[in-house]
C-alpha cells in the first residue's frame, strides 16, 4: 500500500510528504517533523519502510497533541504512544473498520446470529 500524502486531524489536513535527509536547524538528523504553522508533516526517507509508518504516527500525535492544547507531549510518552498504536492499528482490522463505520464481515457465530 502507499503511504498518505495527507492526513486529517481534527478539523485540519495535513499535507504529509516523505523526503530523504531531514534534518534539524543544527543540521541533526530527524525522524520526522511536524509542522503546527504550516499544517505539514515529514518523514525521513533514510529510515526504513518498516519504521516509516511509526514515525508518521508519531507525527500525527503531536499534532493531536497540539489540537488538544497539549502541544508540550513528552517525546518518550509520543514514542511509546506510536509503536503501542501502530501495532493495535495492525492487529485489528476489524476493531479499525468498526470505528470507522465501515461494514464488517464476520464469520464467527457471535456475529452471525439471528436477532
Amino acid at each position: 500500500m502507499k503511504p498518505p500524502h495527507k492526513v486529517r486531524v481534527g478539523l485540519l489536513t495535513y499535507k504529509v510528504e516523505y523526503k530523504k535527509g531531514l534534518v534539524d536547524e543544527d543540521n541533526d538528523f530527524l525522524y520526522g517533523y511536524f509542522g503546527p504553522s504550516e499544517q505539514i508533516i515529514q518523514v525521513n526517507t533514510d529510515t526504513t519502510e518498516e519504521k516509516q509508518p511509526v514515525i508518521l504516527m508519531h507525527e500525527c500525535l503531536h499534532a493531536i497533541g497540539e489540537q488538544l492544547g497539549d502541544a508540550d507531549l513528552s517525546e518518550a510518552h509520543t514514542q511509546i504512544w506510536s509503536y503501542a498504536l501502530v501495532e493495535f492499528i495492525r492487529r485489528n482490522p476489524e476493531f479499525i473498520a468498526y470505528i470507522g463505520q465501515e461494514p464488517v464481515s464476520c464469520a464467527c457465530e457471535e456475529c452471525n446470529t439471528d436477532e
